[in-house]
């Protein structure tokens, strides 16, 4: 209820926010992906989350995926930063991660309503756009 403040006032402040987006995958190379409770909830994201000051990249994914999902991450590696001017005036700096996950997904029912394990070339339609981005990224990384 409180989000739609909270960017509007870094919007006001300019705040640059740090946050960590993680390209999980199951064995058979599906993509874990999530729906919100409280942002975009009619869009499928990948999980992630703030990292605390002093906190390990590679932490704060196994973390962030641990609580959305449930699942653990594996092999995790950083693929490299993402800066995003938002229309609320305020900048998004995304350290993106990959990995590996085991584990059965399910949502937390408090940030994440949904979780599903979809085929990196059949997204469901209503992915947002910037996870496209992120999947150029890792392929472009594998190359």
């Amino acid at each position: 209820m409180l989000q739609p403040w909270r960017l509007w006032l870094w919007g006001v402040l300019g705040r640059e926010v740090e946050g960590i987006m993680v390209l999980g995958f199951a064995s058979d190379g599906r993509l874990l992906m999530v729906r919100h409770s409280y942002h975009r909830p009619d869009q499928w994201m990948v999980p992630g989350g703030g990292r605390a000051p002093g906190e390990d990249l590679l932490a704060t994914a196994r973390r962030e995926m641990l609580e959305e999902t449930g699942c653990v991450l594996h092999d995790a590696h950083h693929l490299g930063r993402i800066l995003r001017k938002t229309p609320q005036g305020w900048t998004n700096r995304i350290e993106l991660v990959t990995g590996r996950i085991s584990g059965t997904p399910r949502a937390d029912r408090r940030e994440i309503d949904h979780v599903g394990l979809f085929a990196p070339d059949s997204l469901p339609p209503e992915t947002y756009p910037v996870v496209h981005q992120y999947l150029a990224l890792r392929a472009a990384s594998e190359r």
